[in-house]
């Protein structure tokens, strides 16, 4: 995929602009110090001068001195501060990050994770192709943003009944319909994150939260479902994809404050939207291959001839 191929490019020219903004705005050092962490990075990525659990390249990352375990002098390390949150680079007890500061986003983590994965590959193979960069991009992007991915339901969290009759399929596709009828959206989340991005205009990014949640609640409703059984493998698959394409929406309403997160989720979504859409003809299919038939009354009619 071109989209997403670029999209990692555009990280790891982020992590390269996240070690070299370090340079570019203490230009005033000396230059034996700058040279000092460039032998370092070359030579060896897990030097920590200070001891103060950041590595001598991370510390550039953070815009701490790696020779002062304690940059800002207020009495915690430089590398216990960033695990409690704190910043760093301002002496406590007010330094605590904010939600809207941007170290409170994982670009540093990331620029971290990038930085170390391509010095290991370079020192072991020397050379580093096109499809090793987007390999290298694409894990370290899938490493720091683990744990922003969504927990996926399964069949306990599911209204599984036995009955597989064609009664008891009509009325799950009434149900369903029923259900994806009520979803309320007040505008288009994409046309929405590319408006605030274009427009640089963050306050326009609040439009994305009644559509979040109307996701909510439409999936809630999906949740409670009767499903034949026959049915519930597709059914899971069907939820986890919307709860999957609610995580994107999410991540994409916080895009000036953890761009890289919005960036991903805005991928993440364009590929989330055409898997539901694939689902939800499978739903469609299976209930069209019992048998079903719907009058124009019922819900289920929008379902099976018009979507």
């Amino acid at each position: 995929m071109k989209s997403l191929r670029y999209f990692l490019y555009i990280l790891i020219i982020l992590a390269i602009v996240s070690v070299g903004g370090y340079f570019f705005y203490n230009k005033n050092k000396t230059s034996t110090y700058v040279s000092g962490i460039i032998g370092t990075t070359k030579q060896n990525t897990n030097i920590d001068r200070d001891n103060d659990g950041l590595r001598d390249w991370e510390e550039i990352l953070w815009k701490t001195n790696p020779d002062n375990n304690d940059t800002d002098g207020d009495g915690t390390s430089d590398g216990d501060e960033v695990k409690e949150g704190r910043d760093p680079t301002i002496k406590g007890p007010a330094d605590k990050l904010q939600n809207n500061s941007p170290k409170t986003s994982k670009s540093p983590e990331l620029a971290a994770d990038l930085f170390n994965s391509y010095i290991d590959v370079k020192s072991k193979d020397g050379k580093i192709d096109e499809e090793e960069s987007t390999k290298i991009a694409k894990n370290s992007l899938d490493r720091t943003y683990a744990d922003n991915e969504p927990v996926p339901y399964t069949k306990k969290d599911l209204s599984i009944i036995d009955d597989n009759s064609v009664e008891a399929y009509k009325k799950y596709g009434n149900d369903l319909a029923h259900a994806l009828g009520a979803f309320s959206s007040a505008g288009n989340e994409m046309m929405i994150f590319q408006n605030a991005l274009q427009q640089r205009d963050e306050s326009l990014l609040a439009g994305i939260d009644p559509i979040i949640k109307s996701y909510r609640e439409t999936l809630s409703g999906i949740l409670a479902i009767k499903t034949p059984s026959n049915l519930a493998d597709v059914h899971l698959t069907f939820i986890n994809t919307m709860n999957s394409i609610i995580s994107d929406t999410a991540g994409m309403r916080i895009l000036y404050t953890d761009s890289v997160l919005a960036f991903r989720s805005f991928t993440s979504y364009q590929a989330d939207v055409s898997t539901f859409s694939n689902d939800l003809n499978k739903i469609i299919t299976a209930i069209k291959a019992k048998g079903v038939k719907y009058s124009t009354g019922e819900s289920g009619y929008g379902l099976i001839n018009i979507l």
